[in-house]
């Protein structure tokens, strides 16, 4: 016999010290009495008092005392060897991790549905092991065979593109597997391959693996990711991040939102991509205002953008068809607010200066972009484009209203009367172009 847990035993060396309180108690209770009555009279008094019976009932709650130790010890017996035939299998996760899986023609993408579905399909999984491989223009091993499921979800929730070689090379990503279940000894009929990829082949390499692959015994399910046509991938930045991340209500997880701030860090803004700049967003800086404002823009909008904060300063720049010259920006300069919003517009904390006192240089750039957006969205007659400008210059276009304000205060109007435009002249233009849009 042994004990699982030998260390309440210990409490065995207790029992002494509870016969002594009782012995103690016993005997006060005695002198008590024996203020009441002599100890020769106590017996004719109080004839239901027994000393053998007193002395019966202390030694079963010692001995009860001392069994709770002894069963708190988990006193064990007896060994039994059974043989337990392998029912389980070992499967392989091959995920494409190239660039073209940011491709959104998959909601939010291929990367993020294909991790999706290999999460669900985990947790139907039980006694089977599971290993991860990563792959674009080569293959790289992230999790060995294991039955720590949680290991693989943590380090599948992780992956991006940008981090191998670019491509996609389905035969390095068979070939990889084949040489992990050879070092580990698999037998065939326990070694399964499911391959996650948008990619086509463009050789004959990964059809060759795969035969290889069959006569071994090992079995290959193929998952495509993505539609048949063809669809732009989103351009990342210089340091390979991609600048935006686009959320979707319909089948929105909290990874996606997890994922976005990942990539893009804090602060976050986030917002309805057709509701302007001023309703319908807001900066997070960090995941708890991100799941605010998560939730409180997907109760009137099924799709939220997600960018990074550029800092530095912001200004207006409106562009309309037919004129000599285009119109001057407008510098937003805040007084209590980071960015330009609602409040900051219509509480007094942004003053608007029309025309901006910027360098002539930057002046003609944030012109230029404000053109050349309006030509982009096949603008009709006029638009007005917000944009940033970072620490270094560099110009970030936030968004291009096609109907922006057109109050004599708005600041279009106050971009045309800086030009000599009036505001009565600025309302026959927009009605003239509207005009020979329509025939």
């Amino acid at each position: 016999m042994r004990f699982a847990e030998p260390n309440f035993l210990w409490a065995l060396f207790t029992l002494p010290l509870f016969l002594l309180l009782f012995v103690y108690a016993y005997r006060r209770r005695k002198k008590l009495a024996s203020k009441f009555a002599s100890i020769s009279m106590l017996p004719k008094i109080a004839t239901s008092l027994s000393p053998w019976r007193r002395a019966t009932k202390t030694g079963l709650l010692l001995l009860g005392i001392a069994f709770l130790i002894v069963a708190l010890a988990r006193p064990q017996w007896g060994r039994q060897m059974e043989h337990i035939e392998r029912k389980g299998l070992d499967i392989l996760l091959l995920q494409d991790v190239s660039l073209s899986m940011l491709a959104e023609d998959v909601k939010p993408n291929r990367l993020v549905r294909s991790r999706h579905e290999i999460s669900a399909f985990l947790d139907t999984l039980s006694g089977d092991r599971v290993g991860l491989v990563a792959f674009s223009g080569e293959a790289q091993t992230l999790v060995p065979l294991t039955l720590d499921y949680g290991t693989v979800q943590l380090i599948l929730r992780d992956l991006e593109p940008g981090w191998l070689l670019p491509g996609t090379d389905l035969a390095a990503a068979i070939d990889k597997g084949m040489q992990m279940f050879r070092r580990s000894k698999v037998p065939s009929k326990y070694a399964v391959m499911v391959l996650m990829s948008d990619g086509e082949e463009q050789d004959a390499k990964a059809v060759e693996k795969a035969k290889e692959a069959a006569e071994a015994g090992i079995r290959i399910y193929t998952v495509g990711i993505g539609s048949k046509e063809g669809v732009p991938i989103p351009e990342p930045t210089k340091n390979g991040d991609v600048s935006y991340q686009v959320l979707y209500r319909d089948d929105f997880k909290g990874d996606d939102l997890v994922a976005a701030a990942d990539k893009l860090g804090f602060p976050l803004v986030i917002k309805d991509p057709v509701g302007g700049s001023s309703i319908g967003m807001g900066i997070a800086k960090n995941m708890d205002e991100a799941g605010e404002i998560v939730n409180r823009l997907f109760k009137n909008s099924a799709r939220l953008l997600c960018e990074k904060f550029i800092r530095g300063g912001e200004a207006s720049c409106g562009y309309m068809e037919g004129l000599e010259k285009p119109l001057p920006p407008t510098e937003m300069r805040m007084t209590t607010r980071e960015y330009f919003d609602y409040e900051a517009k219509y509480n007094g904390e942004c003053r608007e200066v029309t025309p901006a006192e910027f360098p002539q240089e930057l002046t003609e750039r944030i012109q230029q972009l404000s053109k050349k957006a309006h030509l982009a969205i096949g603008g009709a007659g006029y638009s007005r484009t917000d944009v940033r400008i970072d620490a270094d210059g560099k110009l970030w276009a936030l968004e291009t209203n096609t109907l922006p304000g057109m109050t004599p205060t708005s600041i279009l109007p106050a971009e045309a009367a800086a030009i000599g435009i009036s505001y009565s002249e600025l309302i026959d233009r927009i009605i003239e172009t509207s005009l020979k849009i329509k025939r």
